[in-house]
């Protein structure tokens, strides 16, 4: 996810779903919204994108590479004034090394957010457990195909991940499809 997206992130403690209207406060900007559920083209959740090596991090790791190549295939009455290819060499393919493996093991970790997308192109991302975001998106999606089903006022408590008063969850807590 990049910068732009990370800043569109909402912080919301609470999503409130009526028949017509999704509601949320975002914490972060201290505002209140109201998407008109008619406007909603799709709900998703979907994995932060990886992060990609930088070129230079490549381009830096075969520069060392080649250093060492260089100091290793030299004569040993060469190697004393070859001393900077192996210093320089072994400090590029540590850097890179350590550069590739802080991006690779930050990609492991990544999560999964929920998108709203909107018919005018807007979108609004959500982050909560990954089993959770599952339950919302089910339950959001119900609630706009079945407006008649939707009694009252679904309420999804993203901080404590529960779903309040929606047609589709039963009393353990589980998204039930069937009902």
């Amino acid at each position: 996810m990049n910068q732009r997206t990370k800043d569109l992130l909402i912080n919301t403690p609470m999503i409130k779903v009526s028949k017509k209207v999704i509601s949320f406060n975002d914490n972060k900007s201290n505002s209140s919204t109201n998407l008109q559920i008619s406007n909603i083209s799709s709900v998703s959740v979907r994995p932060y994108p990886e992060t990609t090596i930088p070129r230079s991090i490549w381009v830096l790791l075969v520069i060392g590479c080649m250093l060492l190549f260089i100091y290793i295939s030299s004569d040993e009455y060469e190697r004393d004034d070859l001393l900077l290819f192996l210093f320089l060499g072994l400090m590029f393919v540590g850097i890179s090394i350590a550069v590739i493996y802080y991006i690779v093991s930050g990609n492991e970790n990544l999560g999964k957010f929920m998108k709203i997308s909107m018919n005018g192109g807007d979108s609004y991302f959500f982050t909560a457990d990954t089993l959770f975001l599952e339950k919302m998106v089910s339950v959001i999606s119900f609630c706009i195909d079945n407006p008649d089903k939707n009694k009252g006022d679904t309420i999804i408590s993203v901080t404590n991940s529960r779903i309040l008063n929606s047609p589709m969850v039963n009393s353990n807590g589980d998204v039930s499809i069937n009902q």
